[in-house]
């Protein structure tokens, strides 16, 4: 067994050696996507997804805008009901997710986190026991979310930066 794989060395510029620490779990510099969104959960239930919180459009196809925004919007309220079912406390995607598919989500009090590099969420998967939603279909099945016995976002202050901030599940 190649222990390597399972150690990771995060630096992030500070000023003072004591600040080291040693911590259990997976650690990545990502901050969530709303500033309101919970900095800390305990025992949090954790939805990861691969694909976009998006509506996806047909390039070939001419359509008005409003029916467009209608499609765009009860497509996205049929998301958000999905994810309501599952009840996650942490949801992370590997790629974008809409503006008002985000005040959504805070609504119901979920912490996201957008743009998540594929290797994180990997480990976040190995850790947690999740599985990585691939397609939007897959939501209506049976969802196998992760847990943690934390997760809290720390601020890092340093003279180089003003804030650094890294998840921690």
């Amino acid at each position: 067994m190649d222990i390597n794989e399972y150690v990771r060395v995060k630096k992030i510029a500070c000023d003072d050696k004591m600040d080291s620490t040693f911590t259990y779990g997976v650690v990545c510099s990502k901050n969530v996507t709303h500033k309101k969104m919970k900095s800390h959960i305990s025992k949090p239930t954790i939805l990861l997804l691969k694909c976009s919180f998006d509506f996806m459009h047909h390039e070939n196809c001419f359509a008005y805008f409003d029916t467009l925004h209608t499609q765009e919007m009860a497509f996205l309220k049929r998301r958000v009901d999905r994810v309501r079912v599952i009840n996650p406390s942490i949801i992370l995607v590997q790629k974008s997710v809409l503006r008002i598919a985000l005040e959504d989500l805070f609504n119901l009090g979920a912490v996201v986190a957008m743009n998540v590099k594929p290797s994180v969420m990997r480990r976040v998967a190995h850790c947690t026991g999740a599985e990585i939603m691939t397609s939007r279909t897959q939501l209506s099945y049976n969802v196998r979310l992760g847990t943690c016995g934390k997760f809290y976002l720390p601020q890092f202050h340093s003279g180089v930066w003003d804030q650094k901030n890294a998840d921690v599940l």
